[in-house]
């Protein structure tokens, strides 16, 4: 990460309110000056989850470094979905408590450059610079879990794919089973008995296209997000930037 002057752009946000400060979409590109602060590893089970804090000019923010398996897995079975379903929110639980953490370095950091500050109209500035600081790190930490929020709901609606996938299966099975075993003399028996099977095949069979669509749909999604964290941005709501981009 490059560092430039961080005390002139601290001094230019110094006079915002917390409210525009945490509230700013887009402008990375304006900003070309970042400072690491802290970088975060979280580890439950295979799964393991990497941000790096940065800070640039009074605002905080996040960036996905690394997320493995990735954040588009789903697993390719049942068994492997579980297991996944189960250690995101195991990543999940760990990542909220160190929330509380971050911020104390942050504090801890912005703490000491006060302490060595006499002018009192200066001082003012950079608490007024802290508490936009603080604002903009939970916002960015409120978008990283809103992230995996995402990335939950896909795996657990992969769940429910799998499931009536395996549903579909057992009733294709007991269709062929059924034809098999017929006889002449329970013909008619088998008959309707074959014909209430095959409309709850074709009941199953309708439930999983629309499961399949509905996942594949929040899919695509979550990789667009991929794809913006591969370029090396930091964490934004992805609203307030399509609505930048369309105002501009």
């Amino acid at each position: 990460m490059t560092t430039g002057k961080t005390e002139e752009t601290e001094e230019a946000c110094g006079n915002q309110t917390t409210e525009e400060t945490s509230s700013r979409a887009g402008n990375l590109e304006l900003c070309g000056s970042f400072t690491a602060l802290s970088t975060i590893a979280i580890q439950a089970g295979q799964s393991q989850i990497v941000a790096s804090v940065l800070k640039s000019g009074c605002l905080i923010h996040l960036q996905l470094v690394q997320f493995q398996p990735g954040l588009c897995e789903i697993g390719s079975n049942q068994e492997e979905n579980r297991i996944l379903i189960q250690e995101h929110q195991q990543l999940l639980q760990k990542l909220q408590k160190h929330e509380p953490e971050v911020l104390a370095v942050v504090e801890k950091k912005q703490q000491d450059r006060l302490r060595m500050m006499r002018d009192g109209r200066r001082k003012q500035k950079e608490e007024e610079v802290n508490e936009a600081m603080k604002a903009s790190l939970s916002e960015g930490w409120s978008l990283l879990l809103r992230l995996l929020g995402r990335r939950l709901e896909v795996l657990k609606l992969a769940s429910d794919f799998f499931l009536l996938v395996m549903e579909f299966s057992i009733s294709i099975n007991r269709i062929e089973d059924l034809q098999i075993k017929a006889d002449e003399d329970k013909l008619t028996e088998v008959q309707v008995t074959y014909d209430f099977m095959r409309k709850d095949l074709l009941g199953k069979s309708l439930q999983v296209l629309t499961s399949s669509s509905v996942l594949l749909q929040r899919l695509r999604q979550l990789q667009r997000t991929v794809a913006l964290q591969r370029s090396g941005r930091v964490l934004q709501d992805e609203d307030e930037v399509e609505e930048v981009r369309v105002r501009f």
